[in-house]
């Protein structure tokens, strides 16, 4: 497993935010569920082969988790106002 020595802080290069110690497959912006299982696949992959240290993984595992709750809510709340204006237009 990593060791925190081995672990960069976030460095800025240029003006631009270089993550340190975030692997490659998590710069890929997540869009849909699907996209947050496949991270959070990877991530319990890197973890397992220590690739990615602890502290890392917890933040991503979080950031995933939140996300995918903020999509089942706002699905829900959707799905919650279909039915109401179905019932209030009678169908």
């Amino acid at each position: 497993m990593m060791e925190n020595s081995e672990v960069k802080p976030m460095q800025v290069i240029e003006g631009k935010k270089i993550a340190g110690s975030i692997p490659p497959f998590a710069k890929k912006p997540v869009r849909t569920v699907n996209d947050a299982k496949r991270m959070l696949s990877k991530l319990i992959h890197g973890f397992q082969l220590g690739t990615i240290n602890g502290t890392d993984a917890k933040t991503l595992c979080y950031l995933l988790i939140s996300y995918t709750q903020i999509i089942r809510d706002f699905d829900f709340e959707e799905r919650i106002k279909k039915l109401e204006e179905r019932a209030k237009n009678g169908a």
